[in-house]
């Protein structure tokens, strides 16, 4: 029996506003690389990894634009950072490979000039039990999800976890994130993504590795 009219009215409005949406959502290029940075840095301001890593002061801002203009610059590079037309929303994948947790990010003498002395003294045991808590088998890396603090739960973020997806089904392969925030585990589990174990870095805050099987 074919739907009624009305309910297929109603589904090819929902395809065309899908669309839309989609259409909206771009691989970003190094020319997109400073509003990037400035966008993940509003949308991990309060974000507790950051909180334990940078701590308060005058000079948090800046640090946290500088890890963030580092951890875009090579997800930009390889062409596999997503973002929204009017700069609301970012996502940083990486391809299977050697990609342990951020590797060029985690030896503390690089990380001084973004992280101080303490902070990247301390970067280094947590990343360590992140490195060590990523799988072994080759997958996809979702790296970071940003979207700005005043359009956080409009649907921005699904749309990009969506666009992302789509774009590595092909490839048939499983995705791992750790996700800084527990409010922020539901949303990835639509997705079916799975909490692996809860992590407590060491002096720092919890996070949660979670894993995607290939579809």
């Amino acid at each position: 029996m074919a739907p009624e009219p009305s309910t297929t009215k109603r589904l090819n409005a929902h395809r065309n506003r899908y669309r839309s949406a989609m259409t909206a959502i771009r691989v970003a290029t190094i020319a997109d690389l400073e509003r990037v940075s400035q966008l993940l840095a509003r949308a991990f301001a309060d974000d507790p990894f950051f909180d334990w890593v940078l701590k308060s002061g005058p000079s948090r801002p800046r640090r946290l634009h500088m890890w963030s203009e580092a951890a875009a610059r090579g997800s930009v590079a390889m062409g596999e950072t997503n973002v929204t037309a009017d700069y609301s929303g970012a996502a940083l994948w990486t391809p299977p490979g050697d990609h342990s947790t951020d590797h060029a990010l985690v030896r503390w003498w690089r990380l001084i000039p973004r992280a101080g002395v303490v902070g990247a003294l301390r970067l280094g045991p947590g990343f360590d039990l992140l490195d060590a808590a990523t799988p072994t088998v080759p997958h996809v890396y979702f790296r970071i999800l940003g979207v700005e603090p005043s359009r956080q739960g409009t649907g921005i973020g699904s749309r990009l976890i969506e666009h992302g997806l789509e774009r590595w089904a092909p490839e048939h392969l499983p995705t791992y994130l750790f996700s800084t925030k527990e409010r922020n585990v539901p949303l990835y589990e639509r997705y079916g993504f799975k909490v692996v174990e809860r992590l407590d870095l060491p002096g720092g805050p919890s996070v949660w590795p979670m894993w995607r099987d290939s579809s």
